[in-house]
């Protein structure tokens, strides 16, 4: 992972408290935001070419799903397309955009990430008893 460093060029002539400095981009994130949720995703286009992409993101709350509810009545892809868009943070949003025009199914794979932490099973059992 890249280390970022943020440097500040005010230094106080009192003893004023002074923000930290952090050295993650992860870290820096928390600060900002507080809960971050980081989702990497393992794509290979083709048989020689394995991509790690990393995004951040917030918890979707309860009105992001409802739109995205309402929305893929209308259409799937763009409904989980402004879902994942809704909850992406700032820091992340141009990168995801540039990947999602070239690889668009990574819409699914990370729009199911983020359903799942509402609640969205992988899994569930029905049996008759």
């Amino acid at each position: 992972m890249e280390s970022v460093v943020f440097e500040s060029a005010y230094i106080p002539e009192n003893d004023e408290p002074q923000a930290p400095v952090y050295g993650t981009l992860e870290e820096k994130l928390k600060a900002k935001y507080g809960k971050v949720y980081k989702v990497a995703v393992t794509i290979e286009p083709d048989d020689e070419t394995q991509l790690e992409l990393i995004y951040y993101f917030k918890r979707p709350n309860t009105a992001s799903y409802d739109r995205y509810l309402k929305m893929a009545a209308k259409g799937m892809t763009k409904a989980l397309r402004d879902f994942i868009f809704d909850n992406v943070l700032d820091e992340s949003r141009d990168e995801l955009a540039r990947d999602l025009e070239e690889y668009p199914a990574l819409a699914l794979e990370v729009g199911q990430k983020l359903l799942a932490m509402l609640g969205l099973a992988t899994a569930t059992n029905l049996k008759m008893l």
